[in-house]
């Protein structure tokens, strides 16, 4: 981010600018960020729906950090406590904030969930082995994305020639259906079975080759997108 004219700027990723924008907000500033370096990352892969980056504590500290950030249910099945209002460690509440996550993506927010681990000073470098179990939650991230007027408008004007339209998207399936139905494809989603509009990555995993086809042929939104090189 930079700023100009009074104004800041997001150049680059814009999950990156909101959660940086946020995190001016919260009061964290560059000199937040020069005080715990960080000495490596884990990148985000849609197979693992997070990533992870190990930060330095300071000088003789006892200790490094990891933060992880990703989807809320990749990072809550790598937790084992939550922080409570006053910053101590408490047993995680996985259903409590998994009806703040639907909360928040009903209303048409993407989520991100945020945890972290204190490793020991010698560490260097982390990998998806060091990120099973033992972190802390520390909270919920909620971002708006509102569809352009221009998609809105493409998805009405495709329908209207027989073009049947379908979104795939990487985000929470609550979040999903709301953005489908902000442009219009909420009401056309899957006619058969339970009548379910949106399917999970996971779900369609689970499927036969038959059962993938008829069911990808029938769905209109899919969440949770995962993809394999």
């Amino acid at each position: 981010m930079s700023a100009g004219r009074g104004v800041w700027q997001v150049h680059g990723d814009p999950t990156e600018g909101a959660l940086l924008t946020s995190a001016r907000k919260g009061g964290l500033g560059p000199e937040t960020v020069a005080a715990s370096p960080r000495l490596d990352t884990v990148p985000f892969e849609s197979e693992h729906q997070y990533m992870a980056s190990l930060h330095g504590t300071g000088p003789g500290a006892a200790t490094s950090r990891v933060y992880l950030k990703g989807a809320v249910e990749a990072v809550l099945a790598r937790c084992d406590s939550q922080l409570d209002a006053l910053g101590n460690p408490v047993s995680l509440q996985s259903s409590e904030i998994q009806g703040a996550v639907e909360a928040m993506a009903a209303k048409g927010l993407r989520v991100l969930a945020m945890a972290s681990k204190e490793v020991g000073p010698e560490t260097s470098e982390i990998h998806h082995e060091d990120l099973t179990t033992g972190l802390v939650f520390l909270g919920l991230q909620g971002m708006i994305d509102p569809p352009r007027p221009e998609a809105v408008a493409a998805v009405k004007i495709c329908q209207g020639a027989g073009i049947r339209v379908k979104m795939i998207t990487g985000d929470h399936p609550v979040t999903a259906a709301a953005i489908a139905k902000q442009v219009g494809l909420y009401n056309l989603g899957s006619t058969k079975g339970n009548g379910v509009p949106v399917l999970t990555g996971a779900e369609l995993e689970k499927l036969s080759d038959s059962e993938f086809i008829d069911r990808a042929e029938d769905t209109v939104v899919f969440a949770r997108a995962r993809w394999w090189p």
